[in-house]
């Protein structure tokens, strides 16, 4: 009996890509997501989990309220922001690597991806609810599943540019190399090539901003 959600022919055409099957079977989903760009409903659940994820993370730090409430806000208008900003220059690299893709594609792309990412705040508010971090302790905290909490730095520098070298950070960019590739319809090496690019720049950004803090940090204004 054929099922109704699979035409026969075409197992991808009708069915929306799953964010449960980014992490099961990726290659699929990227190619859902060239058929069937829809995000909506996946847009709105990472939002959701991701400010709830960090509420809880931000309770047994006990802030005032108005710092939960602010930070909570801050994810509902960075998410947003930083997946618009991404996709906007993925697809950008992509035209230029004579790529395929639409924009609404790339987006996709990037909404369907995130759950990586959204993965790795879930196990950090696992670790700081686990072990009841104070507001100071969160604040100077590192990613546990980062270079950064094995190899000890005072340096802001160092800190961030360890911190980028983490488990899901790397899950999430091999995936959007492989997935640029199959909705751009380009060659691996070109999607990675506009993957790892984006991805070292976001490094380097971070590590300058670093560098910055570095300066800054022991500086006493003059009385």
């Amino acid at each position: 009996m054929q099922q109704a959600h699979e035409p026969e022919g075409n197992p991808t055409a009708a069915v929306k890509p799953s964010l449960l099957g980014m992490m099961t079977s990726p290659t699929l989903q990227f190619q859902r997501i060239a058929e069937r760009p829809d995000f909506w409903s996946a847009f709105l659940t990472i939002l959701g989990l991701t400010a709830l994820t960090t509420a809880v993370m931000l309770t047994p730090a006990s802030p005032p309220g108005f710092v939960i409430t602010m930070s909570v806000l801050g994810v509902l208008l960075g998410a947003p922001i930083s997946l618009l900003i991404s996709a906007l220059l993925q697809w950008i690299f992509l035209r230029v690597l004579s790529g395929k893709a639409t924009y609404r594609q790339v987006f996709s792309l990037n909404v369907y991806t995130s759950v990586i990412s959204l993965l790795g705040l879930i196990l950090q508010a696992i670790i700081v609810v686990a072990t009841g971090a104070n507001i100071q302790e969160l604040q100077n905290s590192v990613t546990p599943t980062s270079l950064a909490a094995f190899i000890s730095s005072d340096s802001l520098m160092v800190k961030a540019l360890l911190g980028n070298i983490e488990i899901f950070a790397i899950w999430h960019l091999i995936l959007t190399a492989l997935g640029l590739s199959i909705i751009g319809k380009v060659s691996t090496a070109k999607g990675w090539t506009v993957a790892l690019t984006l991805f070292i720049l976001g490094v380097a950004l971070a590590t300058g901003l670093g560098a910055v803090g570095d300066t800054f940090k022991d500086f006493v204004p003059p009385q």
